[in-house]
Order: structure tokens, then C-alpha cells, then sequence
């Protein structure tokens, strides 16, 4: 998601910014509710054509504790919701000027690999040189959704990792998160391909047949090369 009424989210690239500050919130607040199980989504038909669908946000009604009621109503303030309305409208666009309505702005599959190459630790000189646009400032608060390190030699215990130039870039393999982040959108990059004939297993290539080999880091603005393959 890269807005949401009007909030939004990280940047990447020539536009790198960071989140608002409301974003953060909002993002911690959706996922408290959602916790507690006092938020919902459903689709119905269209009343006014009675015909189409559409998707509804909606927030349940039976009691609910008060760190919750919190939430919820902070959700309401980020968003200019209804203070009075338990049911939202979801619409696609970066912002609306009704208090029903919520407008989510998607990103496209580049500016995910864009925002996720963000999160590459590159040398402070390759920056200066203009040989990669500088990393948005990290939201406060919020860890970030995976971490590709760097450095001059190959590491130990990579999930996955390839040398590009004079550095290594790597996923550690104690780093769930970052795994999980990682191998996300290796699936939809390989969809439509026909399966590989299995490999013979070596010592370097243990991997399921279905697992992706690999997955290009290259989205405009960071570092021109890194095509990392699991191990």
C-alpha cells in the first residue's frame, strides 16, 4: 500500500521520503484491531446499482476493551473517517474527501521491488558518487520489513547471497523476516514459467524444484547488478 486517504506511505528511488508519521500509526493501529478481531472486510453488492460489488471495511459491535476503542478511534481521526459510522466503503485512489469512504492507493510490482531495494545497505561513497539514490529515513517505531546487507567479503550463513563488483550482498539466514520478505516475491516473478527438470543434488544446490533460483534486485535507483540466488 502506498496511500491510504491521503496518507502515505515510504518512498523509493528519485522520490525517496519517508512515511508520515501518521502511516506508522495507522499501520499499528490496523494491526492491533485486527488482533482483537474487532475489525472486518466483506463484499457485497453495490446498493446504489445493485448490480456490482463492492469491498467494506467494518468495524464489529459488540464490546470491545478500551486500548482497542483507542485504536479504533485513532484509525478514525488518520483516516477523517465517520466518528459515528461502523462500516466503510474501500475504494482504490490516494485520497477522498468523503468520511465513508476509505481510498487505498496500491503499489505497482516495481515500486515494491523499488521500496524493498530501499532496505539494500550500500556504502556511504556509492551515494556520494551518484551511483545509487540515498535510502529514505527509517520510520520510528516500525522495524523494517527486511534488511539486505553488504560488505567486501562472502559471508557465513547466508539464505541467500551474490557478489556484484568489489561487495556481497546477502539475506542471513537467522533473519526470518527478511527471508520471508525475500522469497515473497520470487513466486509471482517466476509464475507462468514451466517447472525446471530437478536438478542433481550438489553441495551448493539442495533447494526444492519448486523453490525460485533466483530474483533480480534491480529496481531503478539502487545498486545496477545484484541478482541474488538462494543457496
Amino acid at each position: 500500500m502506498q496511500q491510504a486517504n491521503g496518507v502515505s506511505n515510504r518512498r523509493a528511488g528519485g522520490r525517496a521520503q519517508a512515511a508520515d508519521p501518521d502511516f506508522v500509526r495507522f499501520l499499528t493501529a490496523l494491526r492491533r484491531i485486527q488482533d482483537s478481531g474487532a475489525i472486518g472486510f466483506r463484499v457485497e453488492p453495490d446498493k446504489e446499482s445493485g448490480k456490482r460489488e463492492r469491498l467494506v471495511m467494518f468495524f464489529t459491535r459488540e464490546e470491545i476493551e478500551p486500548d482497542v476503542q483507542q485504536e479504533r478511534q485513532a484509525l478514525r481521526r488518520i483516516l477523517h473517517l465517520s466518528p459515528d459510522r461502523m462500516d466503510f466503503q474501500v475504494i482504490y485512489g490516494a485520497d477522498t474527501d468523503r468520511d465513508d469512504v476509505v481510498a487505498i492507493q496500491t503499489r505497482s510490482a516495481m515500486q515494491i521491488l523499488g521500496v524493498m531495494s530501499s532496505f539494500i545497505r550500500i556504502p556511504e561513497e556509492h551515494v556520494r558518487d551518484g551511483r545509487a539514490f540515498p535510502a529514505p529515513t527509517p520510520a520510528a517505531g516500525v522495524p523494517p520489513i527486511m534488511a539486505i546487507a553488504s560488505g567486501p567479503t562472502r559471508p557465513d550463513g547466508a539464505f541467500a547471497a551474490v557478489q556484484y563488483r568489489d561487495l556481497w550482498f546477502w539475506v542471513d539466514d537467522r533473519d526470518l523476516r527478511s527471508k520471508g520478505v525475500f522469497t515473497f516475491p520470487a513466486d509471482p516473478h517466476d509464475a507462468g514459467r514451466h517447472r525446471r527438470k530437478a536438478p542433481a543434488a550438489g553441495p551448493h544446490d539442495s533447494r526444492p524444484v519448486t523453490r525460485p533460483a533466483a530474483w533480480d534486485l534491480r529496481p531503478i535507483g539502487r545498486p545496477c547488478g545484484p541478482v541474488i540466488h538462494c543457496t
